[in-house]
């Protein structure tokens, strides 16, 4: 038996993937929304009991068609950094303009239709000289563009969508890893606290989000909760040594200025969606468990590759190849 119809923008990615496999277990109707990549090709070859309909969410034709007999979106669909920070006017039109489009859509399709919107605890900015936790309540400070347009899209969730729950993310722990990730870590200082969030838990509170009449109307801070509170070095450190058997990067390439990251209160949101279960400690190893290579072989190699990962030169030469294929998909 069928029980709903569920559109997942972005589903083919990291999170949206996992959501969609755990929906398809449920026998729910499962559409993908995304772009047609052969990375997300090859997801939709893999899963072949979920409905892809390929687009641009700036395209209102597109997105008509995505929202066709929909019960529930799940728009997780985003430019992240650091390409919201490269192409600014790109970015917006994608996060902001998209999202607008969709929701002008998701109303003429069927105004009941309910709307998961995955937003950040980054919108809160720099934390760093106040006490944590921070609450959900607190005061929305946005410093990147990503955030900005984050705290713009909840401003149109609250004005346009009937039936809604905001989830902000903290930062979450994926497996899909990018050239833009080694330079990201950097952008971090070494003694930022950071509350990490497994990919698993965070695609639970969404499924769950979408089940729960109390969660309705609400904004949510979804996070790792007291065990994944860390300082983002040590949390290099471990996945570093465990998953790899790598030492870390030296500190002294890491920057000094603060990033809109922290430890929250997630009392709430776990009281509602019971979506805790896993820790840093579950992702260095699950990392382990899915490499391709054998950890042996990168021990052994462990000289050669943290100077090729450290290396000033390298790390800029990173930039130009991400540069260039962020150009090749827009």
């Amino acid at each position: 038996m069928i029980n709903m119809k569920i559109l997942i923008t972005g589903g083919a990615g990291g999170i949206g993937s996992i959501v969609a496999k755990r929906l398809i277990k449920r026998n729910e109707e499962v559409v993908v929304f995304d772009l047609e990549t052969n990375k997300n090709l090859h997801f939709a070859n893999q899963n072949k009991k979920i409905k892809y309909i390929w687009g641009d969410i700036r395209n209102i034709k597109d997105v008509k068609k995505a929202v066709k007999g929909i019960d529930v979106v799940v728009h997780i669909a985003f430019i992240l950094q650091p390409k919201s920070e490269i192409d600014t006017k790109y970015s917006r039109d994608v996060n902001v303009n998209g999202t607008k489009k969709l929701f002008d859509e998701v109303n003429k399709e069927n105004p009941n239709i309910k709307v998961i919107f995955i937003s950040s605890t980054t919108i809160f900015g720099i934390t760093k000289d106040e006490k944590p936790p921070i609450k959900k309540d607190h005061e929305i400070k946005p410093v990147v563009e990503y955030s900005k347009h984050k705290a713009e899209c909840e401003i149109l969730v609250k004005k346009y969508i009937k039936n809604y729950v905001i989830l902000r993310f903290s930062e979450v722990g994926h497996f899909q890893f990018n050239w833009s990730d080694f330079e990201y870590m950097y952008r971090i200082p070494v003694n930022q606290r950071t509350e990490f969030l497994h990919a698993e838990d965070a695609a639970t509170a969404v499924v769950n989000s979408i089940y729960s009449k109390k969660a309705l109307g609400k904004i949510l801070v979804i996070s790792g909760g007291k065990q994944n509170q860390v300082y983002h070095y040590d949390r290099i450190k471990l996945v570093y040594q465990t998953a790899y058997g790598l030492n870390p990067p030296p500190k002294k390439k890491f920057t000094k200025k603060p990033y809109p990251l922290d430890w929250y209160d997630t009392s709430e949101s776990q009281n509602l969606l019971n979506y805790q279960s896993k820790t840093i400690y579950d992702y260095a190893n699950d990392i382990k468990e899915t490499l391709v290579y054998n950890p042996k072989i990168i021990r052994f190699f462990a000289p050669v590759i943290e100077l090729f990962l450290y290396n000033r030169i390298f790390s800029q030469l990173y930039k130009l190849i991400f540069d260039y294929y962020y150009e090749k998909q827009k």
